[in-house]
């Protein structure tokens, strides 16, 4: 088990669905936006409080298959922390799954 656990399922025909926030402040909306060679790009956009949008691109490592890239790109209006903007804006980084045998 895990403290964060989060399902969500999203059409690949790009029609947004509504979930609860992943910090539970009310819900995001959020659609797959490209799906393109094994590339899955995900878009979500949340109100406030702590206004933002996050683009997760998901992609299976050619050479390993048990292997899952996710790109994310966070842009947050303010830090939910201070209510101040934040330095930098927008925030890039990567997470890597690997299956186990």
């Amino acid at each position: 088990a895990s403290i964060i656990e989060i399902m969500e399922r999203y059409p690949f025909n790009g029609q947004p669905r509504r979930f609860s926030r992943r910090d539970k402040r009310g819900q995001h909306e959020a659609k797959i936006a490209k799906v393109h060679d094994g590339v899955v790009e995900l878009h979500v956009e949340w109100g406030q409080p702590a206004a933002g949008t996050l683009i997760q691109t998901f992609k299976l490592d050619p050479k390993n298959p048990n292997r899952l890239n996710v790109e994310h790109q966070l842009a947050l209006e303010v830090d939910a922390t201070t209510g101040r903007v934040p330095n930098p804006r927008v925030m890039s980084y990567q997470t890597v799954y690997t299956r186990r045998a």
